[in-house]
């Protein structure tokens, strides 16, 4: 049998990194998102403002110039590690071509506090966005950084996606009470934190282009309301890429990519997104 010897101080410093790692994992995820978002400001030596718990941040994304608001430790933290940082939509890229003579025309439901659109709008010159943010304080700064960068073609809704026309109550549908947690429901018996909602159709009908290039569908498990068997989704076929993130917990991930399936989209998984392209589009 072989022993080893490790010694006291050595002893001592295995277990303080044990202790350390352990801390390390009880901190919050969210307040870890934060360090990393602060320290990817610090390394890439990028403004930054914090006044009244808002982050003022300037970046260049693209050779734009991109001034953003995030709540501190919030979500919109989080939000911006996963587009800016991690570069979550970095694919569309590759299906859309960042020079066109065309406008590409985005419908971003569950647009949150507008940092897609704002990605987007440093990817393509050309770009048209219309914004559903349902929770106010969220449309307040999807409003505010949208303004900010003085963005023109882009039009905000404070209203949501759901399957009829009509008023619901929110409220956030995780325990970390998360501005991108966001859960609509109908409860006649309570009177505040109402919201207005219409149906995909509608809000696509309203929607005055032939071709809808983007629809992203980020509405946490709204989306099993959404799309239903039986009913006719044929106004889908205007719609090139569908980017929809499908929540497990609502048992609906098998159901929605039968129907786009069905509907004449090729499936693919891009990290948290379920991503659709028409075949229309393909051969075109």
């Amino acid at each position: 049998m072989i022993v080893f010897k490790i010694g006291l101080k050595n002893g001592l410093v295995y277990l303080s990194s044990k202790l350390i790692f352990y801390l390390f994992l009880k901190i919050p995820q969210i307040i870890k998102n934060q360090l990393f978002f602060l320290n990817f400001v610090k390394n890439n030596n990028l403004s930054i403002i914090n006044s009244n718990k808002i982050f003022h941040v300037e970046l260049i994304v693209n050779d734009k110039p991109l001034k953003l608001f995030l709540r501190e430790l919030s979500s919109d933290v989080s939000v911006f590690c996963q587009i800016f940082i991690n570069r979550e939509y970095g694919f569309i890229t590759n299906i859309l071509p960042p020079q066109t003579n065309n406008n590409i025309i985005l419908v971003d439901l569950g647009a949150n506090i507008g940092l897609t659109t704002a990605f987007f709008k440093c990817i393509y010159n050309n770009i048209v966005s219309y914004c559903y943010e349902p929770e106010p304080e969220n449309y307040i700064q999807l409003k505010k950084n949208i303004e900010s960068n003085k963005f023109n073609d882009i039009h905000c809704y404070n209203s949501g996606v759901w399957d009829s026309e009509t008023q619901l109550n929110c409220s956030f549908a995780r325990g970390d009470k998360q501005f991108w947690s966001v859960r609509l429901f109908k409860d006649k018996n309570i009177e505040k934190n109402i919201i207005y909602v219409n149906t995909l159709k509608n809000i696509l009908s309203t929607i005055d282009r032939s071709i809808i290039d983007v629809l992203k569908i980020d509405v946490e498990g709204a989306e099993s309301v959404i799309f239903k068997f039986g009913e006719n989704y044929n106004y889908l076929k205007k719609v090139k890429i569908i980017l929809i993130e499908i929540h497990d917990g609502f048992d609906c991930r098998a159901r929605i990519k039968n129907i786009l399936e069905g509907n004449n989209f090729i499936l693919s998984d891009e990290g948290e997104f379920t991503v659709g392209i028409n075949k229309v589009f393909l051969v075109n």
